[in-house]
């Protein structure tokens, strides 16, 4: 009786320490803020209680005594602001990008106005010296990955400054990752995904099979990060899915690589590559007939066969250049409630060698997912997972 109950409680405790590590502040590590002062246009004195809001968001803040404010725990993403002020002109920004670990300033100037009209729009331009940056980081962001059609992280990577890899290596079609960082091997990488490690913790390797279409941001710390990544000895990268605020949002993309030869030359069984490969008949009657032979006297037509045997390959190596290659992709975000939302993401490659091989097709996946639930504008509950390979 007492081993069950030491057991029960023991269990008990285990999932408590779970929920409890789970459940997060979502600004670690995860989110930005927008800061800023909001002024009168005529005077220039700071205007007190002015609101501030992201629109579909939901979330805002007010000026203070001294015209500024604060807006906490945003997830990565171009948003539109909405500043409003009784007796005042209504202001939209829009393309304010709001990066993770960073803070985006945005100061106003409104104007008086004793009739309500027209609200003004301001199209935000990103600053060229971010003053809040202390480390070498690039940021790509979900427009930019859909504008620019990368299939990989590695493709992504691929157009990094500092960064180069390794393509003799299989790995990175894998979902793993290999390469060099300045000079460091990718491996000594610390790769995150919302946060968490996905080093495979028993070959010094990262997960990096994502799927594109789920990814919000990636952040790419090559120098000069905090000491939170201490295991990052040449780089980390970020990577943060999408959320939804609001609605339901998909995003489906298929892709194909037509039957071809993709290597330098000909097809590698080609009769025409080199008079060694397509001997014929006379080649062999010659032999036969040479004393200086190891065919001397032996069958002109039986070597010719047994020739042909040898350099004809089997049915799957021989079409290697005859195979279509083809992958499909789908991600779905949205929120059910205010409290609730998901994400649920899946790939497939049938993957087709650009040499000749002992296998037909080289398979790929990559399935992901989570469920949210808000407590409250800092915590949050999520369960989520990946598997592929």
């Amino acid at each position: 009786m007492k081993c069950l109950l030491h057991s029960i409680l023991t269990s008990a405790a285990l999932i408590i320490l779970l929920v409890i590590l789970i459940i997060t502040p979502v600004s670690a590590g995860n989110t930005g803020k927008i800061s800023g002062v909001v002024k009168d246009k005529s005077t220039g004195e700071p205007l007190v209680s002015a609101n501030v809001m992201i629109k579909g968001l939901k979330i805002g803040a007010s000026t203070d005594i001294n015209g500024e404010y604060f807006i906490l725990n945003i997830p990565p993403g171009t948003y539109t602001l909405t500043v409003s002020m009784l007796g005042y002109e209504t202001v939209n920004s829009s393309n304010v990008a709001v990066i993770i670990d960073r803070t985006t300033t945005r100061n106003f100037a409104l104007e008086q106005t004793s009739i309500e009209g027209e609200a003004v729009n301001i199209v935000a331009v990103r600053p060229v010296i971010d003053k809040d940056l202390t480390a070498s980081e690039q940021v790509v962001t979900s427009k930019v990955l859909e504008n620019s059609g990368v299939r990989t992280i590695k493709d992504v990577l691929e157009t990094q400054a500092g960064i180069f890899s390794d393509n003799s290596n299989l790995a990175w079609q894998r979902g793993s990752t290999k390469g060099y960082v300045r000079g460091s091997s990718m491996v000594q990488a610390v790769y995150m995904i919302d946060n968490l490690s996905v080093n495979s913790g028993l070959v010094s390797d990262n997960y990096s099979g994502f799927n594109t279409s789920t990814i919000e941001q990636i952040s790419v710390l090559t120098g000069g990060y905090n000491a939170e990544y201490g295991e990052g000895r040449s780089a980390v990268v970020n990577i943060v899915s999408k959320e939804a605020p609001d609605g339901l949002h998909g995003t489906f993309i298929g892709r194909v690589r037509p039957a071809g030869v993709y290597h330098f030359g000909r097809n590698m069984y080609s009769t025409e590559n080199n008079d060694y490969i397509s001997t014929g008949i006379d080649y062999w009657r010659k032999e036969s007939q040479d004393e200086n032979s190891r065919f001397y006297q032996k069958d002109p037509d039986s070597l010719l066969q047994a020739w042909r045997k040898q350099m004809t390959p089997n049915e799957v190596m021989g079409k290697y250049a005859e195979r279509p290659e083809y992958e499909v992709e789908g991600t779905l975000v949205g929120s059910v409630t205010d409290e609730l939302s998901f994400l649920a993401s899946g790939r497939f490659k049938q993957g087709v060698g650009i040499f000749p091989q002992a296998i037909p097709y080289n398979p790929e996946f990559n399935i992901q997912g989570y469920v949210n639930y808000k407590f409250s504008p800092e915590f949050k509950f999520r369960i989520g997972g990946f598997v592929g390979g």
